[in-house]
């Protein structure tokens, strides 16, 4: 079946898209290095979920100049961070896809993806690796809510948390793993920048509907 492909729309052109078109299986979606990720996805999922569509979300680092980078590697780490989750999340309705897997420069190109040039993880590989370790054997999608720069999960009864920017303030047997090294750490110094992982939060989740 045709899939209708575009840049991550308004919400009204997203309803209008879905509404059971005659032929139309699914919808493509780009979504800009630029752009705000999470309400995007979150956008994108909500429709698909009401209109009975799938989303094929292509998740884009190349920037808009050749000359340049277009994010530097904690932001690349954060948003695959981002879309792991909400990919997880949303599993029923969406399939993300980022446009590098492995670095590109050729002096006009350039791009950073998940391995370097020979093939090493970079620091957005190694917190893919480490979600997906994680979330793999999930019998289903999980439940998850996003609180300012905190993205709130649970995996069989064990509360999580995903911090992007500063490290909140840990409460009582919480720990804070730092995702592109896995080390655990206690400072926003020891951060540097990178997606965390909080695990023994003592927080409710909502029940997924």
């Amino acid at each position: 079946m045709p899939q209708v492909g575009m840049a991550s729309p308004p919400k009204r052109l997203t309803k209008n898209s879905l509404r059971s078109p005659r032929g139309i299986a699914g919808l493509c979606f780009a979504i800009e290095p630029t752009e705000p990720l999470w309400p995007k996805l979150e956008a994108i999922a909500a429709a698909s979920h009401k209109y009975g569509k799938r989303a094929l979300v292509h998740l884009r680092l190349a920037g808009a100049t050749f000359a340049e980078d277009a994010g530097t590697p904690e932001e690349n780490a954060g948003r695959i961070a981002e879309a792991t989750l909400a990919g997880w999340t949303h599993r029923a309705v969406l399939d993300i896809v980022i446009d590098t897997f492995v670095d590109f420069d050729r002096g006009y190109f350039l791009r950073s993806g998940l391995l370097n040039s020979l093939c090493d993880l970079r620091p957005a590989g190694a917190v893919l690796q480490r979600l997906a370790e994680l979330l793999a054997d999930t019998p289903h999608s999980g439940n998850l809510r996003a609180e300012g720069s905190l993205r709130y999960f649970s995996i069989v009864g064990k509360h999580y948390a995903l911090a992007l920017g500063n490290l909140p303030t840990l409460n009582g047997s919480a720990t804070a793993i730092r995702l592109d090294t896995g080390a655990m750490i206690a400072t926003d110094v020891e951060a540097a920048g990178m997606p965390i992982l909080l695990s023994c939060l003592d927080v409710g989740l909502p029940t997924k509907p």
